[in-house]
């Protein structure tokens, strides 16, 4: 992977979260990937998958606007601003986040989030 195909990588991955295509969006990661997010920690894509269902369970009008994505040695850094609305407060959210990606054969091995404020 290059510069110009993981930009293309992390664009269809935004267009499937904002999609909820859920599916799709697990089959980019490797068999034991992990995600680390600010309060959650998940091995495997069944972990994920429900860390991801119980997300839009809980948040709906998900925005992300990219800011920037690097790309070298198989290692993304992704910036992007992450918007959404609590489904039962109704109160949106507004975060700037950083991912750093590891990539392995062309799959995600590791997702590792940081926000600068957290979720409610």
């Amino acid at each position: 992977m290059d510069q110009l195909a993981c930009e293309r990588y992390v664009r269809q991955m935004v267009e499937m979260i904002l999609l909820a295509k859920i599916d799709e969006f697990i089959d980019l990661f490797s068999p034991n990937a992990e995600m680390i997010l600010p309060n959650a920690y998940c091995v495997g894509k069944d972990a994920i998958r429900n860390a991801l269902s119980g997300m839009y369970e809980t948040y709906d009008s998900i925005k992300i606007d990219v800011v920037r994505i690097l790309f070298r040695d198989d290692v993304a850094l992704v910036e992007w601003r992450w918007g959404d609305r609590n489904r039962l407060t109704g109160n949106s959210h507004q975060t700037d986040t950083a991912l750093i990606l590891e990539f392995e054969a062309g799959k995600i091995r590791r997702w590792r989030e940081y926000h600068s404020k957290a979720l409610g």
